[in-house]
């Protein structure tokens, strides 16, 4: 089976949101700018109000690019160690707090945040109220720390 999933933003650029509800209406079954981070708050509020009344997931890949700057894996040991340009955890972090944040604001029906180092997602989690929000979230080899 599969569950098709459709871009949040147009050229997934976070300057306009698809049309959500037509998409849902051709058998989408959520949203996602996989790959990129909507970077614009007010953007993925709108997304997230939207997938409410669709009920839908919003899928969400936490990287502040304007911090990330083209790193190419976590900053830590590893990067130094080989020479390649890290990311460091709080291109992760702030994003993860500000999609809680909405999701807690608008009561979202679901947001799932992917590729996710334990680290910053933990103390996120630790610092909000979240037994209100439904999320998920999973985070992959390439991305341990």
């Amino acid at each position: 089976m599969f569950f098709p999933v459709a871009a949040i933003s147009m050229n997934l650029e976070s300057k306009e949101l698809t049309d959500m509800g037509a998409l849902v209406k051709a058998g989408v079954k959520g949203f996602s700018d996989d790959g990129r981070c909507v970077m614009s708050d007010v953007l993925f509020k709108q997304a997230l109000e939207k997938a409410k009344t669709l009920r839908v997931p919003v899928i969400e890949h936490a990287e502040d690019h304007s911090i990330s700057q083209d790193g190419q894996i976590n900053q830590g040991v590893v990067s130094a160690k080989f020479g390649i340009k890290g990311i460091p955890a709080k291109s992760e972090e702030v994003i993860i707090e500000r999609d809680i944040g909405l999701q807690e604001a608008v009561g979202s029906f679901f947001i799932s945040l992917i590729f996710l180092p334990w680290g910053p997602f933990n103390r996120s989690v630790k610092r909000k109220n979240v037994d209100s929000c439904d999320f998920g979230c999973y985070a992959s080899p390439f991305v341990i720390r």
